[in-house]
């Protein structure tokens, strides 16, 4: 397993999943933006409020249909960005936020601009997290690409503590994730529908000597599958 820091390791999932653009307002450059200059190739947009980095992120990935990554600050810097964000998942666009916390040595002791960042995001996001681990990294961005574009699309959070984020460790292979997922009905049953739908269903089940309910089932009108009948309105009572 490679050993790196827990950004850089940040900086290898993004590059891993075919992020081209980040948009957002940096504060420290030794957190993710100092990792994703030197080993990535993906260009950094600079705003100037942070809002205005999620509404890109969140332009961009309604015009792509890709998800898309925004970054922000600690305190008001993550406060900035909740309407953003809740833009985003009530939009259904796939946007990854990623912010530098305040660091976990002081988390509880009231220190400069700490705030409970995951209560604050998890309302107006799918999944809003704060790692304390760093070897949990490249399981956490994994996670965050996959429920992002799957299912309802939406905003996921990421806070990553400031001392935690320069900590080094040996660090697990980052797998992409696998994209948006689409079902189907198996192939069986497509095939049963459409013989049905061309009314070979039909004919086969009258030969039988069945009645047919084709059509019948919610009571009302309906056309004759058959194609020598297309177009012909036939009539069923119930009963």
């Amino acid at each position: 397993m490679p050993r790196m820091t827990v950004w850089r390791a940040v900086a290898e999932a993004l590059k891993a999943e075919g992020v081209a653009h980040i948009f957002g307002l940096p504060g420290n450059p030794l957190h993710l933006i100092d990792d994703v200059d030197k080993h990535t190739n993906i260009k950094i947009v600079l705003v100037r409020h942070e809002h205005s980095g999620v509404a890109c992120a969140y332009a961009y990935a309604r015009l792509t249909g890709r998800p898309s990554v925004c970054f922000g600050n600690p305190g008001p810097g993550i406060t900035n960005m909740v309407t953003g964000l809740l833009e985003a998942t009530s939009g259904c666009l796939p946007v990854i936020c990623i912010t530098n916390g305040v660091g976990m040595a002081t988390d509880g002791q009231g220190a400069f601009q700490e705030l409970d960042s995951v209560a604050l995001m998890r309302p107006v996001t799918k999944w809003a997290v704060r790692p304390t681990v760093p070897e949990t990294i490249p399981w956490i961005m994994q996670r965050a690409f996959s429920l992002a574009a799957n299912g309802k699309p939406g905003a996921v959070f990421i806070d990553i503590p400031s001392d935690l984020g320069l900590v080094e460790a040996d660090m697990p292979a980052y797998r992409p994730a696998l994209g948006r997922l689409r079902s189907r009905a198996a192939e069986a049953d497509l095939k049963a529908a459409a013989r049905l739908l061309t009314g070979d269903g039909v004919r086969l089940e009258r030969r039988r000597g069945r009645r047919c309910p084709t059509g019948r089932g919610v009571g009302g009108g309906a056309c004759h599958a058959g194609l020598h009948h297309a177009g012909r309105p036939r009539h069923h009572r119930r009963g």
